[in-house]
């Protein structure tokens, strides 16, 4: 069997806040940051589980695997050539802990909602990821009220990766009975990317 596998990347995450689990928007960064520098576009990233340890291991594939169990999978093209890439656990329990503060209000206070959009009024101190995700679970939080459960980032499409902190603003498309809520990242009004999130309830 041909091996596809380019490479098997070591990667230390920290836990934010109070949270016992890796945020998505720290995997997607994690990513991203391996492939800095080059143009990155056609990015398509997905989360399959939560990962409770901060010790992982980023794999690159040639091709797609297609058998991939990694909590995070995706692909990417950079400089015009396709990369497909998954995150895994290395160790569930033990390990030195890294956590440090988030301030999630930050962004929310700069958020305006109208109808079915967020926008943000100001210039974000934190990343692209980050700034979205925290806007989207603030529209998902104020539009859609279900009882019990809690606004999870499941995935992310980006037709090309800029760290934008500005002028952003986030529009509802389509809500699939709240297993999968489909929403519009745009740029100065104009689309840069589609971020997915799902109720998980406890």
């Amino acid at each position: 069997m041909l091996d596809i596998t380019v490479g098997c990347i070591p990667m230390e995450f920290g836990f934010k806040g109070e949270r016992s689990y890796i945020q998505g928007p720290d995997l997607v960064n994690g990513v991203l940051s391996h492939f800095a520098g080059k143009e990155i576009q056609n990015v398509k990233f997905s989360i399959h589980g939560f990962i409770n340890t901060p010790h992982c291991t980023l794999s690159i594939y040639a091709a797609d695997p297609k058998n991939n169990t990694g909590e995070f999978r995706g692909y990417l093209t950079r400089d015009g050539k396709k990369w497909w890439l998954e995150i895994t656990a290395r160790d569930q329990k033990s390990g030195v802990e890294n956590r440090s503060p988030y301030d999630e209000n930050a962004i929310i206070s700069q958020c305006n909602i109208e109808g079915k959009q967020v926008s943000l009024t100001g210039r974000s101190a934190y990343s692209f990821m980050e700034t979205i995700v925290s806007m989207t679970k603030l529209l998902l939080t104020e539009l859609i009220r279900p009882t019990g459960g809690k606004w999870i980032f499941t995935a992310i499409e980006i037709d090309e990766y800029f760290d934008l902190r500005e002028n952003l603003s986030i529009k509802l498309l389509h809500n699939f009975q709240n297993k999968l809520v489909k929403s519009e990242v745009l740029s100065d009004d104009v689309r840069v990317g589609i971020i997915y999130f799902s109720l998980v309830k406890p």
